[in-house]
């Protein structure tokens, strides 16, 4: 199938299980409909036909996309093992990337929303959504808790793994110590799991810094110090990545890192 025709049919496939009547603006825009039925179905069992198209077509894409490398990066001064890299994190060669996930660890529903839990799962594809409810049910709980981390395949992406965790949600923007603790164990959760794996590698973005509300310049220092901390009891790891997608996140953990 040409590129066209794996869009149609997988669009096809996801209007049998999803209510389209409020997508209908985004319908002449084939791929950017397609992104928003994905982000829209439930973690469904759909067909092989479609999960394999679906591989092609997002494998294709990322492919195409501008890889970042481990190489890439700036060491830190403080610990040679970290260092910083700006980009997006849905583009880097690594042994695992991390995504900053919700309590009911299934990704973001909202069509096209901009925040990383669903970027990585629009690129991912929709065998990750299945494959984290399929954990769930195994485990027999609805929700994660904030602070632990769980590991999928990576699917489309060029990294190995995916490390999902669930920050602390600061709604004043004024963490509690309680918070700092939580985002402390997201990034010493998601290393004991990369260990546990055997990975060597892993990329972090900047876990609730978004909607969830934690101040930038806080939860970089909270990020660099529990990484360095891990780092320092662990000799198997051989990069921690913080990946900056922003001016402003560059800049912060720039600075934190001692890259200035």
């Amino acid at each position: 199938m040409s590129r066209s025709e794996k869009i149609e049919f997988l669009i096809k496939e996801l209007e049998k299980e999803n209510d389209t009547s409020f997508l209908a603006l985004l319908k002449s825009d084939r791929r950017t409909y397609l992104r928003a039925l994905m982000n829209i179905t439930m973690p469904v069992k759909l067909s092989d036909d479609y999960y394999r198209t679906e591989y092609e077509l997002l494998k294709e894409e990322s492919e195409n996309r501008p890889l970042l490398k481990i190489g890439d990066s700036s060491p830190s001064p403080i610990n040679n093992r970290m260092a910083l890299l700006k980009g997006d994190i849905t583009c880097v060669e690594i042994d695992a990337i991390v995504n900053a996930a919700n309590t009911s660890m299934l990704g973001c529903f909202h069509p096209l929303h901009n925040c990383i839990d669903n970027i990585i799962g629009s690129r991912a594809g929709l065998a990750l959504r299945k494959e984290l409810l399929d954990q769930l049910d195994r485990e027999g709980i609805k929700e994660d808790k904030e602070g632990k981390a769980r590991l999928t395949k990576a699917y489309a992406l060029p990294s190995k793994y995916i490390i999902h965790t669930v920050g602390p949600i600061v709604l004043d923007h004024s963490p509690s110590k309680e918070n700092e603790e939580t985002l402390s164990s997201c990034y010493m959760e998601c290393l004991k799991r990369l260990k546990k794996e055997g990975g060597k590698s892993i990329a972090f973005p900047t876990i609730s810094t978004g909607v969830f509300g934690y101040p930038k310049d806080m939860a970089a220092k909270v990020a660099i110090k529990a990484v360095q901390t891990f780092l320092e009891s662990d000799d198997t790891l051989e990069k921690v990545l913080f990946i900056a997608f922003e001016d402003v996140d560059y800049e912060i953990y720039k600075r934190e890192l001692e890259l200035n």
